[in-house]
């Protein structure tokens, strides 16, 4: 409003060439794209509240938000992915006889695993429970050779005619063993099937594993084992499975599946090791030799 009045510009009726100009002169004091899109967000609800409705398609916002995303896209530093090794080292400086920590170990190998997003895995708070999107007791299904989980809505699946399922494979010896590691975690911690997959008992109560709780623990655990938490965050779970499954050779339209990404950016997730980024020259050294050998 104040940018409104200091230029002279009419917040009614809304004008779309005003609103990217405001847009425009917000950009300049933040860093991050995902603030410009709060903002929109918020001047979205300002007019609702007085019943007017703006289309935040409209083609001047649209080619506005596609270069602001461009432009800041650099400025964003993306956080480092969560290795194999973490898996293995985390538990170690765990409290083994905390069920919060027992949750979060859980949640993490389920979404290492699954590549399934925060907003899926865990609610914000226990009183920000959505049975239609984060993932209940009765989503993780026990099969022969699986545990499948069941997700009704995803960021990029929000018909609710439809569900989208990612089985997690048994492997009975394995180091790392998800879905061990939660069936023993749900024995201990009992709870209704509407419930949190992620709920556990503390004191004879359930409790909710929530998305800050998660974010804390891993953080903690990667303090004790002298690692910089502040280059991580949930979503290096995320984007560290997806390097994982890269680094397992899995064809690149299986890993774009089973992440429940519509497009290709899942790429961006990728990081690559010392040897792999030795494959270029060694396939070409291998090659040269074959032809002048």
């Amino acid at each position: 409003m104040e940018f409104h009045l200091a230029h002279r510009l009419v917040l009614f009726p809304p004008n779309y060439v005003n609103i990217a100009r405001y847009l425009t002169h917000y950009s300049s004091t933040v860093n991050a794209y995902a603030s410009v899109q709060n903002t929109l967000s918020a001047i979205k609800t300002f007019y609702a509240l007085y019943q007017v409705t703006i289309n935040v398609n409209n083609p001047i916002i649209d080619m506005y938000m596609k270069s602001c995303r461009r432009t800041m896209s650099a400025t964003s530093q993306p956080k480092s992915p969560i290795q194999p090794a973490h898996l293995v080292l985390i538990p170690t400086v765990l409290d083994q006889d905390s069920p919060l920590h027992k949750a979060f170990y859980s949640a993490l190998l389920i979404q290492f695993f699954s590549c399934v997003r925060k907003s899926n895995l865990l609610p914000v708070s226990s009183n920000h429970i959505k049975s239609q999107k984060h993932l209940k007791r009765s989503d993780l299904v026990p099969t022969e050779d699986s545990l499948v989980l069941v997700l009704p809505w995803t960021k990029t699946l929000q018909n609710k005619s439809n569900v989208y399922t990612i089985p997690i494979a048994r492997s009975p010896g394995a180091v790392i063993n998800p879905v061990k590691t939660y069936e023993d975690f749900i024995a201990l911690n009992p709870a209704p099937a509407n419930f949190p997959a992620f709920s556990y008992i503390s004191n004879g109560v359930i409790k909710i594993l929530t998305q800050q709780q998660y974010i804390d623990v891993l953080k903690m655990a990667l303090e004790r084992l002298n690692i910089p938490a502040a280059s991580y965050s949930s979503h290096s779970v995320r984007r560290g499975g997806t390097s994982a499954l890269f680094e397992c050779q899995i064809q690149p339209q299986l890993i774009k599946h089973h992440g429940t990404w519509r497009s290709n950016c899942y790429t961006r997730y990728l990081t690559f090791s010392h040897e792999q980024k030795l494959k270029p020259t060694q396939a070409l050294i291998h090659r040269f030799n074959h032809l002048f050998q």
